[in-house]
């Protein structure tokens, strides 16, 4: 996808994985991540189990936006919502020393359903010598352009 807001930049296989069900807020802390209040406020008691494999795209940011300019230019809610699974595939990924994400200060974003399956935008980025993940409420955040999104590849 190229157009004035959005630039495709490749796209992501993920494999299907067999793993134990954990819960998310957990894993997190297992991975060595720094989460944000928002993460344990609106994620905490949800489980991931093994991921069925999936295909993302991921974008670059061209310029200033708010969230409702970018999941309708990536093609809608059901294009943009990524799943838990998703998101620590690539994260193990990352751990593993493969380049998923910026890691450069710039916000690696998906969007992913609460416990309350309210859409969010969940983010990690690199920053003091630590990835940090946070969750903002959609419509709040104005993004700065080359910030990478993640989405369904359809």
């Amino acid at each position: 996808m190229d157009n004035d807001l959005l630039t495709q930049k490749g796209t992501i296989t993920l494999p299907a994985v067999e793993r134990k069900q954990v819960e998310i807020v957990s894993e997190l802390k297992r991975l060595g991540l720094r989460y944000w209040p928002t993460i344990t406020e609106w994620f905490v008691g949800m489980l991931v189990d093994s991921h069925p494999g999936s295909n993302l795209a991921y974008h670059t940011l061209n310029r200033k936006a708010y969230d409702t300019e970018i999941i309708p230019a990536l093609g809608g809610e059901k294009i943009v919502e990524t799943k838990w699974e998703d998101f620590l595939s690539l994260v193990n990924r990352q751990l593993a020393g493969e380049q998923v994400f910026l890691a450069d200060g710039r916000a690696n974003v998906f969007y992913i359903r609460d416990k309350s399956l309210v859409l969010c935008a969940v983010w990690i980025r690199w920053f003091n010598a630590q990835w940090h993940v946070h969750a903002y409420v959609l419509g709040i955040s104005n993004w700065f352009g080359l910030q990478r999104f993640f989405s369904r590849n359809s």
